[in-house]
């Protein structure tokens, strides 16, 4: 919802979009990799889970080394993982659409 992505972090956001170079930029200046949105309490490895694939492993890579929490749950329970097994469950034809969803 647009609720939701106004308490997300830049970290969020460039992680959603997948935006690897953005991700590497913030985390070294100071951004927390375990921040997590006050609402959906989702964290940067969820939002890059549940963002854009084209650089999903280097994004989660960065992520991680920067300390990233690959066990954090969000509101619904569930890991970052999670997120990505969902996914892949899905048809092809609703992952598109499930990607487009903050």
């Amino acid at each position: 919802s647009s609720s939701s992505a106004a308490k997300r972090t830049l970290l969020h956001v460039a992680a959603w979009h997948g935006a690897l170079e953005a991700v590497r930029f913030l985390l070294r200046h100071g951004a927390d990799p375990n921040a997590i949105s006050p609402d959906d309490k989702a964290g940067a490895l969820h939002c890059a889970c549940h963002g854009r694939p084209e650089s999903l492993s280097e994004v989660l890579a960065c992520l991680l080394e920067a300390g990233g929490d690959r066990e954090a749950r969000d509101s619904l329970g569930r890991r970052p993982v999670d997120l990505l097994l969902a996914q892949v469950r899905r048809p092809a034809g609703k992952v598109a659409a499930v990607g487009g969803r903050h």
